[in-house]
């Protein structure tokens, strides 16, 4: 987007290589520095919250974390045990102490089991759950919940330490396309923004629908002049 600060090719190639980049080597009147990287981190919170939201998605393993420990019956928290926010459909629920994958069945067998261990009628352990109410309903000590998170407040700060993305190099074009689809002033880059725009959505409903990789982006010239010979 002809963000780089500079007007020789020396300046351009020396603030084009500044790591991190900031205020004082990228932007311009119509982007600024904090305008690029606000829609950046907007466009990869929707790319996470797009696999996040298709269960054994192979890419939630990228962003996986853990709530803390949950009791029976408990509310399930909003946050994994980092205190960062939860996105997308749970992952595997598991027992706490032994990381055994707890099996969904209905809440009624599970009270009836829980009674009966209680009263010690029903001998053995049991790995089940259920979710009611947004309550997490168990046969163990303690549970915990496979989930995906995004914060935008960590991802900030990964970029002012120029820190590592959090999606994985296979989704690199999807997120510089949403990001340059994002960034139109009037009528200024709107071929671009149609042109990115219209595969970030293509390949976004790719990622939704399960898959692990995206086609190339398109590529367009640089400049509408025309080549002199």
């Amino acid at each position: 987007m002809n963000a780089i600060v500079g007007v020789t090719k020396t300046q351009l190639e020396d603030h084009y290589m500044e790591s991190p980049l900031d205020s004082t080597n990228i932007g311009n009147a119509n982007f600024t520095y904090s305008m690029i990287v606000d829609n950046m981190l907007a466009v990869i919170g929707t790319i996470i919250r797009a696999y996040a939201s298709v269960p054994n998605h192979p890419l939630r393993s990228f962003n996986t974390s853990q709530t803390a420990n949950i009791t029976n019956r408990a509310l399930i928290p909003s946050t994994d045990s980092t205190s960062k926010p939860i996105v997308g459909v749970y992952g595997a629920i598991t027992d706490a102490s032994t990381g055994k994958i707890l099996t969904k069945q209905p809440m009624q067998l599970i009270e009836s089991l829980l009674v009966g261990i209680a009263d010690t009628s029903v001998k053995g352990t049991y790995f089940y759950y259920d979710i009611a109410e947004g309550r997490l309903i168990h046969t163990v000590t303690n549970a915990k919940i496979d989930v995906v998170t995004f914060d935008m407040a960590t991802q900030l700060a990964l970029v002012a330490s120029n820190g590592d993305a959090p999606i994985p190099d296979a989704l690199f074009d999807l997120a510089w396309t949403g990001l340059v689809a994002s960034l139109v002033v009037d009528d200024e880059f709107a071929q671009q923004a149609g042109v990115y725009g219209a595969y970030f959505q293509g390949e976004l409903g790719t990622v939704k629908s399960g898959a692990s990789s995206i086609a190339p982006a398109p590529q367009l010239a640089s400049s509408a002049s025309p080549v002199g010979s």
